[in-house]
């Protein structure tokens, strides 16, 4: 069976008018499953829902772009699928805190310090943007100038 969908194609200026906060940030604590068992959002494979696991990952702030700036850590939600085979294809997003890697978060607050994609459970990748290993590298980049604070957005390219 093939399993195909439509995607929404976000642009930077939706994501960033939606989230309540944006972040460079590196995972600090291994992800964890929650308590939670629910189902992917707007998304069916044949005419079953999709299952999935709500899962923790805690991130800490390397620099605000939007928001709290004095957001230092938060508690990233996401979901996983119940089963590894059903996951292609649905935008779901994995972190591994040993790899070293930063990532650009556009965030919706969900509740206290704990936040989701502002592009929703399915298809949180388009998100989460990955920036890549090494964050001694990356700390570098911080400086650069790729937020307009007159325009409150990315500027394109970055």
């Amino acid at each position: 069976m093939v399993f195909a969908r439509l995607v929404y194609n976000w642009t930077n200026d939706e994501m960033t008018k939606q989230a309540d906060v944006i972040v460079i940030a590196a995972p600090v604590v291994a992800t964890h499953d929650t308590a939670e068992r629910t189902f992917f959002p707007n998304v069916l494979q044949g005419s079953s829902r999709i299952p999935a696991v709500g899962v923790e990952t805690t991130f800490k702030v390397l620099k605000v772009l939007k928001g709290d700036m004095k957001m230092e850590t938060f508690v990233f939600h996401h979901l996983r699928c119940s089963k590894p085979e059903d996951s292609l294809g649905l935008g779901v997003v994995a972190f591994d805190p040993k790899k070293k890697k930063g990532f650009l978060l556009y965030l919706k607050r969900e509740s206290g310090s704990r936040y989701s994609s502002v592009t929703g459970q399915t298809d949180a990748n388009i998100g989460v943007r990955e920036l890549g290993e090494n964050q001694m590298k990356l700390e570098g980049i911080l400086s650069l100038p790729f937020w307009d604070e007159n325009k409150g957005y990315f500027i394109q390219g970055f």
